[in-house]
């Protein structure tokens, strides 16, 4: 058993990170107003040429689609005194595989999610020892290894993000749909490489100070349960199993 349980909390320290990153994602590729800020830094109004409020509700429309089970994306945008499809055919196969990739994405982000609520809980209900300083201690080293291991992802980002972004395609996806060119592409014009930068940063930095705030927290619960127990033993320090 005590095998078992050892898997099960490596396991855990293992998902935590997947489930930060992951929601992160989720949470980022849903909020209008991230795309709306990328738009803004990447001056996708501008290279689009189209109004705000027409590429604004093309992206609520393209969430959406991303949320969905349609396909092709059916987007059509009015400007300049006409109506027409915002992607063309290579834009909309590449957003085909966008889509089947956030999908796996979400489920990947609710499997370790469980899996991360269902061994605390299991661990908290253990008859033996103290189950919460237990569990605390497990929550400090997730936290503890998710902040080192986006510490160097982060480090590989800044260092080479080129060479990244284009390993991830390579890895990711199983065509070059993925290859677009801005003459006659919306969809690269829209959310050029510098706007995935920001978004792997954002994912980044985020899962990072989540990491270190659960490490922070749970060390706080731990610190408080060993004044507890130098308090009911008149001081005699225990160690925590």
């Amino acid at each position: 058993m005590r095998v078992v349980w050892g898997l099960a909390t490596v396991l855990f320290v293992l998902a935590l990170p997947v489930t930060l990153l992951t929601s992160n994602v989720r949470w980022l590729a849903n909020d209008l107003s991230f795309y709306q800020r990328g738009y803004e830094s990447q001056s996708s109004y501008q290279s689009t040429g189209l109004p705000k409020q027409v590429l604004d509700q093309a992206t609520v429309e393209l969430i959406a689609y991303f949320n969905s089970s349609d396909d092709p994306p059916k987007i059509n945008v009015t400007a300049g005194g006409r109506t027409f499809s915002l992607f063309n055919e290579r834009d909309s196969l590449h957003l085909r595989d966008v889509k089947d990739l956030f999908q796996l994405t979400y489920r990947v982000q609710e499997i370790s999610l469980a899996y991360a609520l269902l061994f605390s809980i299991a661990m908290v209900w253990r008859r033996n020892g103290r189950p919460l300083a237990r569990l605390a201690w497990t929550w400090v080293m997730g936290g503890v290894f998710t902040v080192c291991l986006l510490a160097v992802i982060g480090l590989a980002m800044l260092l080479d993000f080129d060479r990244i972004f284009l390993q991830f395609h390579l890895v990711s996806f199983s065509n070059d749909f993925w290859m677009l060119d801005p003459a006659d592409s919306y969809l690269i014009r829209m959310v050029p490489e510098g706007f995935f930068m920001e978004l792997a940063f954002w994912v980044a930095g985020l899962s990072l100070v989540q990491g270190a705030v659960l490490a922070f927290l749970a060390w706080g619960i731990i610190r408080l349960q060993q004044k507890k127990l130098l308090a009911r033993n008149d001081g005699a320090p225990l160690a925590v199993s």
